[in-house]
């Protein structure tokens, strides 16, 4: 698979390198784990059995760190990783058993886009357990949206499930849906924290522009053909204001995305669009490396989604 790599360093020692993903991924720290770099000096290996030894040298649990020592296939060096945390799991139905009221959101149907993790995945359990029907899209994880729905018809609720991507056309992905929502809530986001060198990326603003403004723009322009009286709710961040190093491409979609809301308010009623910014939440975005105080997200989420709900008034 690695030809040229093969034809510089030798068959064993390419099979040695392959081996530390395995060491990292499969092994120590194991499932969950990001493998962050590696140092390795080239050393005469006349072991009759191809091999690679490891001992752990070092461990930070305040980072969640772990540095490696590693000999064998011709390398000696080390490998240093990163246990990750366990992906977020957001309240399951039995746990918000009492939250709502059994009919609170009882003949609405709300898009919930984004639905398949994190806040969305949590909007959409509200709204069942209140009595809504929830319309869960996905853009990959088919799986993850499918679960989703089917906790939430397993305790009783209405949920099905939607294919879409914000970054493609609009008309043909609606096409599909079951029914037309009287609600959307737009969770759709890019991958948002990333290491950058530069303060400013303008390729990376153009992308959240795409899914904050225009992705955002398009679906309820072509859901309030469906629904004149559609309620939408955008979610903007506390990090319009207040920015951590290397948001700032982050906040300004945000900012214009609250701009067109406001502006949408103003021309397009009977369709309400309610716009709040979001203190950090623990979902799998979210989620570091080290311990971060974050809010609990049903005392967040229910009062908007009950704002959300009560329109059209």
């Amino acid at each position: 698979m690695f030809p040229a790599a093969t034809q510089w360093l030798g068959t064993g020692r390419v099979a040695a390198l392959a081996a530390t993903t395995h060491l990292v991924g499969m092994i120590f720290p194991g499932l969950h784990s990001i493998y962050s770099d590696l140092a390795v000096s080239r050393c005469a290996d006349d072991d009759a059995e191809e091999f690679l030894g490891f001992r752990v040298m070092d461990a930070d649990t305040r980072f969640r760190t772990v540095n490696h020592e590693i000999a064998g296939g011709g390398w000696t060096g080390t490998v240093n990783s990163v246990a990750r945390r366990v992906p977020v799991a957001q309240p399951t139905m039995e746990s918000l058993a009492g939250v709502v009221g059994a009919e609170e959101f009882g003949g609405t149907v709300a898009l919930i886009i984004g639905g398949s993790r994190g806040l969305g995945e949590l909007t959409a359990k509200l709204i069942a357990k209140g009595g809504g029907r929830a319309i869960v899209t996905w853009q990959r994880g088919r799986a993850d949206a499918e679960k989703v729905a089917g906790e939430i018809r397993a305790a009783g609720g209405a949920c099905e499930t939607l294919k879409y991507d914000a970054l493609k056309p609009v008309g043909e992905q609606l096409a599909l849906l079951p029914e037309v929502p009287t609600h959307m809530y737009y969770f759709a986001t890019p991958p948002i924290f990333r290491a950058q060198s530069s303060l400013f990326v303008s390729a990376r603003f153009k992308e959240f522009l795409t899914v904050y403004v225009d992705g955002f723009w398009e679906l309820a322009q072509a859901l309030r053909a469906r629904q004149p009286r559609l309620s939408v709710y955008y979610p903007s961040s506390v990090f319009v204001e207040v920015r951590p190093m290397g948001m700032t491409e982050y906040a300004m979609a945000k900012a214009a995305g609250e701009a067109l809301c406001s502006d949408m308010n103003l021309s397009f009623a009977p369709m309400h669009v309610t716009q709040s910014r979001l203190p950090r939440l623990l979902t799998d975005q979210t989620a570091s490396v080290a311990d971060v105080e974050t809010a609990d997200p049903v005392e967040i989420l229910l009062p908007i989604i009950r704002e959300v709900q009560s329109w059209p008034k």
